[in-house]
């Protein structure tokens, strides 16, 4: 009975010392498992301070850029429309300038060809007009000696050599005559054509005139058109500018978004990975607690059966039993060494299969929780 209760007590001992070791290696196993939870817990609180910090410098460098931009715009659109408004102002002054200046040295040359053509035709006049009445005096002077002549030759008719020198000194009057009104209309076409110069004169200047005016003008109306076209560059390009800083406040507030809802997803699986290794360290410690308070119950129950003593009657037919049972030994420890090779390789199955369970466990979790 004694041998059979050992066998027993073996047989046992030896499957609460394998659960024993297959517990410690599970517990072996989830320790790591729990080290590499809590370092990729660590790595993803790194990664989580990174993206926060990056997130911040990248706030303030936006923000630094969108201020450093538009004080750069600001001040070349000042610095533009300070340099416009002095060239328009300049440009006013010069156009103002050129027109005073035209119009004094249009006055002058007025006041001059006015003063000297004044002057110059009354001269003329003059000499014309005492040249006129010189010749009107001398005309009227010719005509009366002629009517004279005439009337001298109606009352003499009988002199003949009177007659002939009278005919030939009123011819040479008349051919005279003629030749001072041939002079009187010369000088009045010279006068009439010294007024003809001077309104041409007078008419080139004005074109002159109107033609600087009109360039002023041409060359204002440009340099506005210009000016207009620069500001309306100058519009669309604060227009795209706003456009892009528009589009890059989205793309970031995307992806800012983005990296708040990783935030949050990383949070919600360090919370589950918490809170299932809180779990599984609970279960392990009540499967230790378990299986240690079995193993006590187990070495108190064999300490007892093996501090028993069973007295066998002493008779032949117990050493013919003996006889056997000492056979029976020996085929016992044959059956027994087989039973150990079998129960190591029971062994060595059991925690390959612990371990291959584990790793699928494992494998299950981290893809439910989205982890490589």
């Amino acid at each position: 009975m004694s041998n059979l209760y050992n066998r027993k007590l073996e047989q046992f001992q030896a499957k609460l010392q394998q659960n024993l070791d297959l517990a410690d290696e599970e517990i072996d196993r989830l320790t790591q498992y729990l080290q590499s939870v809590k370092l990729e817990i660590i790595d993803t609180s790194d990664q989580i301070h990174r993206y926060e910090t990056q997130y911040i410098q990248n706030k303030q460098e936006k923000s630094g850029f969108q201020l450093k931009m538009i004080s750069k715009k600001n001040a070349s659109l000042a610095k533009m429309e300070a340099e416009h408004q002095n060239s328009v102002v300049e440009l006013r002054k010069d156009h103002i300038k050129k027109m005073n200046s035209l119009r004094e040295d249009f006055d002058k040359s007025m006041t001059d060809i006015n003063s000297q053509g004044e002057n110059v035709n009354d001269k003329e006049l003059q000499q014309y007009d005492l040249e006129i009445k010189r010749l009107e005096a001398k005309i009227n002077r010719t005509s009366t000696r002629i009517s004279g002549i005439s009337s001298e030759n109606v009352d003499d008719d009988g002199d003949q050599t009177s007659d002939q020198l009278n005919d030939e000194e009123a011819t040479y009057l008349k051919h005279s005559l003629d030749l001072q009104k041939q002079k009187i209309k010369y000088l009045q076409g010279n006068i009439k054509q010294r007024d003809s110069e001077r309104l041409e004169a007078l008419q080139e200047a004005k074109d002159q005139l109107n033609h600087a005016v009109s360039t002023l003008e041409s060359l204002e109306a440009q340099y506005l058109a210009k000016m207009n076209n620069y500001k309306e560059s100058l519009e669309n390009m604060d227009k795209q500018y706003h456009k892009s800083i528009s589009n890059l406040e989205k793309g970031q507030q995307k992806t800012i978004i983005q990296v708040k809802k990783k935030l949050v997803k990383y949070n919600q699986r360090i919370s589950e990975l918490r809170k299932n290794i809180k779990k599984t360290e609970e279960s392990q410690q009540r499967k230790i607690s378990e299986m240690t308070e079995k193993r006590n119950n187990f070495i108190a129950q064999y300490t007892q059966i093996a501090n028993k003593t069973i007295e066998m009657p002493n008779t032949e037919e117990t050493h013919e039993v003996e006889r056997q049972l000492d056979n029976l030994k020996v085929l016992l420890t044959q059956k027994e060494t087989e039973l150990d090779s079998a129960r190591a390789e029971n062994q060595n199955l059991k925690r390959e299969i612990g371990r291959i369970n584990h790793e699928n466990k494992m494998a299950k979790r981290r893809a439910a929780l989205g982890l490589q």
